[in-house]
């Protein structure tokens, strides 16, 4: 069975501040996500408990990948970039060639 996902609901602080207690139910159960605005313009949102464990774990994956960029640019910023672009482009097509191996020998990995 699929997992539903939440619907959004655009509410104005008012709206929330009148039916919170229901809204943090809903939201709970991930039946919702409210999306509190006014004018028009988003302010902030209510997300379930186990949404804010997803985005922080996405944040920080986010964060780690940015890590290998910086540390690759680092160990590169002495080097002309178009040497640095053919070594990537080498390396990349190595572990291409490598994982191309692998499967075409083990069709159920």
């Amino acid at each position: 069975m699929a997992i539903r996902e939440p619907t959004t609901r655009t509410l104005t602080t008012a709206d929330v501040s009148r039916d919170l207690p229901a809204l943090v139910q809903q939201v709970s159960r991930r039946e919702t996500r409210v999306l509190v605005a006014e004018d028009g313009k988003p302010l902030a949102a209510l997300i379930s408990a186990q949404d804010l464990e997803l985005l922080d774990r996405l944040q920080q994956q986010r964060a780690d990948a940015w890590k290998v960029f910086e540390e690759i640019w680092s160990r590169n910023a002495d080097r002309d970039p178009e040497e640095v672009e053919r070594d990537v482009a080498a390396a990349l097509a190595e572990v291409r060639d490598a994982e191309r191996a692998r499967t075409n020998r083990d069709p159920d990995s």
